[in-house]
């Protein structure tokens, strides 16, 4: 976790963020609407433009559930635009070659992805630069006060990207907000966060998620027109 610092407003929030980043992830509520199957390896071939063939890797690192209901959410979305989706959590998932693209997610905890995550794209990073990947996180930005969101946001992005490489050469990298549960957390970090207006929940804004999943797509097609990729 990170530490408090005498340095003002925006300290704070990054403590904040970290302190929530550690525990967003612990409260398992669901999943995404219409959820499909996680937890392991499954292959679907969906919609009904499957003349595209696109084959996308989504994959995920987390702990309780709500990173998996956004990347189900993420291969509901591109199943529905005709793609050929494997999800599975990164210790399922042996490699990235043969795809087409790839969507890495984790949760974030004390500011970093997590060191499953961070495995993964150790062991994958030759792969992941040479074809298009794009990466998201999940972090809990949106339980803030309204005045401190796009900070504590834009904080958190630029803490994650400088920790690896690959964050730079990659299509895309969005953090989304997840979870939050009072009983998850030290009870100091939980009366911090009350203290500056925070308020607990489940902040994945499907929304947002559908959209920027849905741009996936259209970059690729455009790619497509341009000419392949190979991983």
């Amino acid at each position: 976790m990170g530490e408090l610092r005498a340095g003002g407003c925006a300290d704070v929030v990054v403590v904040l963020g970290a302190g929530a980043d550690r525990v967003r992830d612990a409260a398992d509520l669901g999943g995404a609407p219409n959820r499909l199957p996680s937890g392991a390896a499954a292959s679907y071939a969906w919609g009904t433009r499957k003349e595209m063939g696109m084959r996308i890797a989504v994959c995920y690192a987390g702990q309780h559930g709500s990173t998996a209901g956004i990347a189900d959410r993420v291969a509901a979305v591109l199943r529905g635009e005709g793609a050929e989706v494997t999800v599975a959590p990164v210790q399922g998932l042996g490699g990235v070659e043969g795809y087409d693209a790839v969507v890495l997610g984790s949760a974030v905890h004390n500011q970093r992805w997590l060191p499953a995550a961070e495995s993964f794209l150790a062991r994958n990073e030759a792969a992941l630069r040479h074809g298009p990947t794009w990466l998201f996180s999940v972090g809990m930005s949106q339980g803030l006060p309204r005045p401190l969101r796009r900070m504590a946001r834009d904080a958190q992005a630029k803490r994650i990207e400088e920790a690896h490489p690959l964050f730079a050469a990659a299509r895309g990298h969005t953090v989304f907000s997840g979870v939050m549960r009072p009983e998850q957390m030290p009870r100091w970090i939980g009366a911090l966060f009350r203290a500056v207006g925070g308020r607990f929940g489940d902040y994945r804004d499907w929304a947002e998620i559908d959209a920027w999943s849905s741009s996936i797509l259209r970059d690729l097609e455009v790619q497509r027109e341009a000419g392949p990729t190979d991983r």
